[in-house]
Order: structure tokens, then sequence, then C-alpha cells
């Protein structure tokens, strides 16, 4: 007899199919501008059918594409562009494909700040010619060594297309079961101004910082 499948598997389903492709990601229904500012779009997930919600922001950098890449390869170095990132290290290592880091997500007062762990997967899709890092942060993903006790389902992507040279188009989605009661510091990271203030970080980096981490 076959098995029925669970609705905790169902719903990671359909969390995996809404960032992992661009088609049903960007549904008319589905998102809403939230921001708009520097050129940089942030849309907020506001489906009435779906168990999730979420933000997707948007924005073409003038960086160049191998330098982008070097700095979401440097795990340790996160916090000093994502808003949301106090401190981030490499603690689960497979592949350079394949990889779990630990972040402290940074909240503000009084809040308390939350330890995170993630499982990346980094590759390419075809489809669109995007470099992709999938961020998993589930206690079903991770090695027992790793389980830190606490149930989340939470679903990061990072796109990154090349456009020329110089620029780069990137796309940055995360989203969450928002089923039960959500707690505060997941509404904090849910805010447009954690993904604008992302990006913003991300554009103000200088030629020279890039070169320093490809040196290290």
């Amino acid at each position: 007899m076959r098995r029925r499948p669970t609705l905790h598997y169902i719903l990671s389903f359909i969390l995996m199919c809404l960032i992992g492709s661009p088609i049903s990601a960007q549904h008319i229904s589905s998102w809403q501008l939230a921001l708009e500012k520097d050129g940089i779009e942030v849309y907020i997930h506001r489906s009435a059918d779906m168990r999730v919600r979420g933000f997707k922001a948007c924005a073409t950098l003038s960086v160049p594409f191998d330098s982008l890449e070097v700095i979401f390869d440097n795990i340790e170095e996160y916090p000093e562009w994502q808003a949301s990132i106090k401190t981030a290290k490499l603690v689960h290592e497979i592949s350079d494909k394949k990889y779990h880091f630990q972040s402290r997500t940074k909240l503000p007062w009084p809040a308390k700040n939350h330890d995170l762990m993630w499982r990346v997967e980094k590759g390419w899709d075809e489809r669109d010619g995007s470099l992709v890092y999938k961020q998993v942060c589930s206690t079903n993903t991770m090695p027992d060594k790793l389980l830190q006790g606490s149930v989340l389902q939470a679903f990061a992507s990072w796109r990154l297309k090349p456009v020329n040279e110089d620029e780069v188009e990137i796309t940055y989605y995360l989203t969450v079961d928002k089923g039960g009661k959500v707690p505060s510091w997941i509404i904090n990271l849910l805010s447009p101004d954690n993904p604008y203030d992302t990006i913003v970080n991300l554009q103000a980096m200088r030629p020279g910082d890039m070169d320093e981490l490809v040196l290290d």
C-alpha cells in the first residue's frame, strides 16, 4: 500500500517550487510591490491560497560576475553585507557546491538574536543562465549533529544572472511557512527593508574590497 504524503512534505514541495521557478515565483497574484528605490524592487508574497509568506528583491548590480560569486562563497563575510546576519560560519561541507552554514540573525533590541542552520546547494539554472544558491533552514535537512532543537521551515534563494562583463542581475527570495503563530523575529526578516538594505550593501562594496576577498 502506498503511503499518502504528509502535509509537511506537501508544504516543502510547494515552497521549493515557489523559489525554484522564476515563472511561478513571479505570478501576478502572488507578489505585490512593496518598495521601489535606487533601482531596487522588493515584492511581498501575499497569496491567500498558500500557507507561505515571503519577499522577492530584484536589482542590477554594476559588479563583475566573478567578483560577486567570490562574495557569495565567502560565508564568514556575510555580516559585511547581509543586513539580517550578525555572524556566519561554515560548519559542514560536503563539497564546494553543497554545505551547511550557521548564521546568527541580528534583531533590534529588545528582541534576542537567533542562530539558524542553512543547507546550501549551488548550481547553474540552464533555463536562464543564472547561478543559483538555494538555501533551506529546516531540522529535517540537517545532519543529526547539527540539529538545534528548533522547528523552522524557511527557504531562501539567490539568483545571479550575468548581463555583461560588468553587470549582474540579482534576485533574492525568502519564504517561510506561516501556519500557526508567526514569531515577531520572523516578521522582522520579512520586512522589505531587510532585502533592500542587503542589496544596497552589495552595491556599495568597492572593487578593492572584492579584490581582497579574491586574494584571500
